[in-house]
């Protein structure tokens, strides 16, 4: 065979991970931003911390014990398995922070409104589901003007670095306010890496230098999915694997992708980094993260799968 016509061709992007010592407030506060590639960190469940040279970002944070709160006594307790990896009053240099819809452990009041009200100023922005916009304005405590409103299909310049498209997601089902927009969301964000280069709105001008990450919120497969996505090309997918059963749906908790199927929709789309996340918070909603290292095991001719951990950081580059 020709070696040529054999030779594989390696994707744009790739995405390594390594372990850290010490405390994550330690790790961001002496490490010099990245140069040219973008760092993200889990912060249990679906958030992630994302760091660039230009900004710093949060997406789905939930670093309190508001729902251990919340549901003490009751069936399910939502008590912790992981202690929340970083504390609020350490998180003073975010510039953004993207909430995908209003379950609690997703945009949660006992996390925004001390972030927002003592810690980050007045220059941060909240992006959040226009459908949700009485419990955005409550959870976070922000004036209107704050917050960045947004609905499937919309995309919006949110700094010279970021771009955030939103994509429909369901969680189980897809719902929609009376005004057509969507209570559940995922957000493509288009990170320039250069920092001469700005994103520019709807524009794949730049896309040589800039990386692609798609952060599905709470979603399961849907028709349609695929076209957007592929319209994309996210570098990174960010996906929920805790499944899905009746047990859990008929006491009023939706659930995700099982991992197969996240798999499948990151090949058919040709994603070829995966990071699997929402699960280890809570003991009647998670998996076992072997099943995941079996997958990267299985697949890795052909997708990088990382099951989210603590103490690591996930560094995404354009390769050279």
């Amino acid at each position: 065979m020709n070696g040529s016509s054999s030779r594989q061709i390696l994707p744009r992007s790739c995405v390594t991970s390594a372990v850290f010592n010490g405390q994550l407030a330690q790790r961001i506060s002496s490490l010099p931003p990245p140069t040219d590639e973008v760092l993200l960190y889990w912060l249990g469940q679906a958030g992630f911390l994302i760091r660039t040279k230009q900004a710093s970002w949060l997406i789905d944070p939930y670093l309190s014990d508001s729902l251990a709160e919340k549901y003490k006594g009751k069936h399910y307790p939502h008590i912790r398995m992981m202690p929340a990896p970083i504390r609020v009053q350490d998180l003073t240099n975010v510039d953004g922070v993207l909430c995908t819809h209003k379950h609690t452990d997703h945009m949660d009041a006992g996390t925004l409104i001390p972030l927002f009200q003592h810690h980050l100023g007045n220059r941060a922005f909240m992006l959040a589901p226009r459908a949700e916009k009485k419990e955005a304005l409550t959870r976070s405590g922000l004036p209107s003007d704050r917050i960045r409103w947004i609905s499937d299909g919309e995309e919006l310049v949110l700094s010279e670095s970021l771009s955030v498209h939103a994509t429909l997601a369901a969680h189980e089902s897809i719902e929609r306010d009376n005004q057509g927009n969507s209570r559940f969301l995922g957000y493509i964000l288009k990170i320039s890496v250069n920092e001469n280069t700005q994103v520019k709105h709807e524009s794949t001008d730049e896309k040589k230098d800039t990386l692609t990450i798609w952060h599905s919120g709470d979603c399961v497969p849907y028709e349609g999915l695929i076209d957007t996505l592929k319209l994309h090309q996210p570098d990174v997918a960010l996906l929920p694997v805790n499944g899905r059963d009746e047990r859990r749906s008929s006491r009023g908790i939706p659930g995700n992708f099982h991992l197969e199927e996240a798999l499948s929709l990151c090949k058919q789309v040709g994603i070829k980094n995966l990071i699997a996340h929402h699960f280890d918070l809570f003991e009647f909603n998670t998996i076992d993260p072997q099943k995941i290292l079996l997958a990267a095991q299985q697949n890795a001719d052909s997708i990088s799968i990382f099951p989210a951990q603590l103490n690591v950081e996930y560094r995404l580059r354009l390769r050279s």
